[in-house]
Parts: C-alpha cells; sequence; structure tokens
C-alpha cells in the first residue's frame, strides 16, 4: 500500500503521451512529448494519486507523432518508461519504474506483428472501466441537476 503517489511517464519523441484513465489528477507536466488530443486527465505526463495498492488500475494513451516524410522504421523498438514514486505504509519513500519495450509495425505492412502485440483481455478492462466513469459521471450530472 502507497500514499502520496506519483505516476510519470517517459515515451520517446514518437510517441505523444495523450493521457491517463484511472484514480489519478493531473500535476500538467507539460514537455516535449504531450499529446495534443486528451483521453482520460490529459495534457500532462505526470499524475498524482492519493492511495495506490496492488488493485490499483491505469491505462495509458498514446498517439504517434513522427515526422511528416520521415516514418518510422519498422521493425525498430520504442522504449516507455512507467515511474512510480510513493510513500510506502511504513513511511519509506519508493520509487518503481517498469520500461517497456514495443516494436513499430505498419497495420497495412504486417497486420500479423500488431495482432500478436495486441491483449484482449487488457482491452475488455479498458472498456469496461471507461463504462463505469461514464455511468458515474453522468449519475453526478444527474444529482446536481
Amino acid at each position: 500500500m502507497g500514499f502520496n503517489a506519483i505516476f510519470e511517464i517517459k515515451a520517446p519523441r514518437e510517441l505523444k503521451v495523450s493521457g491517463c484513465i484511472g484514480p489519478c489528477v493531473s500535476l500538467n507536466k507539460d514537455g516535449g512529448n504531450v499529446g495534443e488530443t486528451p483521453i482520460g486527465v490529459g495534457g500532462t505526463q505526470a499524475w498524482k494519486l492519493c492511495h495506490i495498492d496492488n488493485s490499483t488500475t491505469l491505462a495509458a494513451y498514446f498517439e504517434i507523432a513522427n515526422l511528416k516524410g520521415q516514418p518510422i522504421q519498422q521493425g525498430t523498438r520504442a522504449h516507455i518508461q512507467f515511474i512510480t514514486h510513493y510513500q510506502h505504509s511504513s513511511g519509506q519513500m519508493r520509487i518503481r519504474v517498469t520500461t517497456v519495450a514495443r516494436n513499430w509495425a505498419d497495420p497495412s505492412i504486417n497486420l500479423a506483428s500488431v495482432a500478436a502485440g495486441f491483449d484482449q483481455e487488457v482491452r475488455n478492462a479498458i472498456c469496461v472501466i471507461g463504462l463505469v466513469c461514464l455511468v458515474t459521471f453522468t449519475c453526478c450530472l444527474n444529482v446536481h441537476r
């Protein structure tokens, strides 16, 4: 269990962070890789969480931001770091860093590579989380009317 957490994303120049969905608020940390179209809590590459534990789930969204006339080379890797700082229940400050590497693949050229990297169960879980957030938000709006 952790408290006062900060969740940060470090992404390569070819990716922009569109946002995060989960129990978080924006820290308004702008950088060169913040996407223009926000998804969830967007416009930042760092978020604050009051409490985290083994059941805390966050979904990060990205957009591809390659320069025109400079296509991304297929087969190269994109490295993304997810950095979480938090205070453990013992009072000790901790940091957890997870680095993932994904191959770049163009679906018009190599659809099998894209399909192999797609996790259907995660997609289903994110859709359910989005639906629950939408229903909760709509119910809150109806209560305040």
